[in-house]
């Protein structure tokens, strides 16, 4: 593939769309399945997932088992590591997990490689491809690594990624006011003046807002802000 396939991630309209380039990725790299993944961690710690696969049908309930993804040992690494995971058996087997590797290796997942991405605070992508038969050797393992970054990084932001958020967030009239103007770099003091409110008004908007996008700065309340589209633009 072309470094302009990977460049369409940023371009998937719909979860359809993204689907199928998942698809044309994952059959490039010599891989029959992939899951993508979207979590959001909300500042009280709670973890939401929203996943699209193209799982057996046989595979596909026990895939979407929460409960299951906690103690798998692909999952756990991915939700707390970076750094890419090449899996097998052995994976399962290490960790006392080996009747799960048996329970998966029936519907295609022996072997994989997956990666996590960063999408802001509290955000992240995962994305695995897997397959039934032998493991990759050293140079598709690189190829494979880097490709699946490389998607993650093209597909952050784009519309179908976003739909994938486990939330739906939407700022009251006087939060985007106040938040306008926090984006604009001004004090509480100052838009409090503006607004005509009182300063402890400004910070309990401020607060409700952190509450909202998951966030604790106000940098991180811009961002987040920006990237949802929650102001109009005539206030921006």
């Amino acid at each position: 593939m072309r470094l302009e396939h990977f460049e369409g991630f940023g371009d998937a309209q719909s979860r359809e769309d993204l689907h199928r380039k998942m698809l044309e990725v994952t059959h490039w790299l010599d891989h029959e399945l992939f899951a993508l993944v979207v979590s959001e961690t909300d500042l009280d710690g709670n973890t939401r997932y929203v996943s699209m696969s193209n799982a057996p049908p046989g595979w596909v309930q026990t895939a979407r088992d929460n409960a299951l993804a906690l103690v798998d040992p692909v999952h756990t690494h991915l939700r707390t590591s970076y750094k890419p995971i090449i899996w097998n058996q052995a994976t399962y087997t290490n960790v006392g997990s080996g009747a799960m590797w048996e329970n998966m290796a029936p519907y295609g997942y022996k072997n994989g490689i997956a990666v996590t991405y960063p999408l802001g605070p509290g955000r992240k992508l995962l994305i695995g491809i897997d397959r039934g038969t032998s493991e990759p050797n050293a140079t598709e393992t690189v190829t494979t690594i880097s490709s699946l970054q490389l998607l993650a990084a093209y597909a952050q932001g784009s519309p179908a990624i976003e739909s994938m958020s486990a939330r739906q967030v939407s700022l009251a009239p006087q939060q985007q006011k106040v938040m306008s103007l926090v984006a604009a770099g001004k004090s509480n003091t100052v838009i409090a003046d503006i607004l005509g409110i009182s300063k402890d008004t400004v910070a309990h908007h401020v607060k409700a807002v952190f509450t909202k996008l998951r966030v604790s700065t106000r940098q991180q309340a811009v961002l987040e802000i920006a990237r949802l589209n929650l102001i109009p633009q005539e206030m921006v």
